[in-house]
């Protein structure tokens, strides 16, 4: 039987709903924000927690600096500026909230647990906006790689990985598709990736329909990717570390009010942070057909 509920709740179960809320975060975000050592090997993290951080991330470049050969007993002269590119990008209010009416309260099997219901709620809603502000940054790419209205292949990728190459974007590469791109890419005709008779990896996909390690990059499919092009196609990317940034401000926090008019509790989750591209030239879009 369900407790009464008034305009009391134990701080415990606030913060029971706050965890659930977190942990479902993690689980549901390929992206992991507010986690900087989690996430610093997929984007560039400006950690802005705490006070006197301000309220945007600075991301500088280097690479301009070059070396040249020097000739027996003459001064070095070929001085150069030590002036790194920067770019900024602003953390912004997230929120999410709901409603938990007494009538719903009354109804449950506990009131608890719930709670804790409404929490993992907020975190999917949380974590999706999160993917979507980090994928709707690729269109924001210079480079692109991919036609429209046309299926995205197996040689687009390498396309890609050779353009980010000659780039000199370093570091992991990783690959972020729609998972229409992915089923676009695992079932292209005469691929050799999905036929048993060309490559072992075709037995991973039989059994997994997923595999990680394809052309050496990292992948991650998720429904969050854009459509581009007026809904025509979809704007995947493949970029380095440093190619997206994240400045984040605030971990998620929850606040709870009971509004006693409505007989409802509110349930209000907060965090602060901004996405952004920190540098163009580690990372391209590839938009292939929807």
């Amino acid at each position: 039987m369900a407790q009464t509920t008034s305009g009391n709740v134990p701080s415990e179960w606030v913060e029971y709903t706050l965890q659930a809320a977190r942990l479902g975060l993690r689980n549901r975000t390929i992206f992991a924000p507010g986690d900087p050592g989690h996430t610093s090997d997929v984007l560039d993290i400006a950690d802005l927690r705490g006070d006197g951080n301000g309220v945007s991330g600075v991301f500088s470049r280097y690479g301009t600096v070059t070396a040249s050969t020097g000739a027996e007993g003459v001064e070095y002269s070929a001085w150069q500026a030590f002036d790194p590119s920067t770019t900024a990008i602003a953390i912004t209010k997230q929120q999410a909230g709901i409603v938990l009416t007494k009538e719903r309260l009354m109804k449950a099997r506990t009131e608890l647990g719930e709670w804790v219901k409404a929490g993992e709620e907020l975190s999917r809603a949380m974590a999706q906006k999160v993917n979507v502000d980090v994928c709707s940054a690729f269109s924001s790419f210079s480079s692109s790689v991919g036609s429209t209205g046309t299926n995205i292949t197996n040689a687009n990728i390498l396309t890609a990985v050779d353009t980010l190459q000659t780039a000199k974007a370093e570091g992991q590469l990783h690959c972020v598709l729609h998972t229409h791109q992915w089923y676009d890419l695992m079932t292209e005709s005469n691929s050799p990736l999905a036929d048993a008779s060309k490559t072992a990896l075709a037995d991973k996909l039989y059994m997994q329909y997923f595999y990680d390690d394809i052309y050496g990059l990292r992948w991650f499919t998720t429904q969050d990717v854009q459509s581009a092009n007026a809904g025509a196609d979809w704007c995947g990317a493949m970029f380095s570390p440093e190619a997206i940034g994240l400045s984040w401000g605030q971990d998620f926090d929850l606040e709870v009010e009971w509004d006693k008019n409505s007989q409802v509790w509110e349930l209000l989750m907060t965090a602060y942070w901004g996405v952004g591209i920190a540098d163009t030239n580690c990372g391209l879009k590839l938009v292939t057909d929807y």
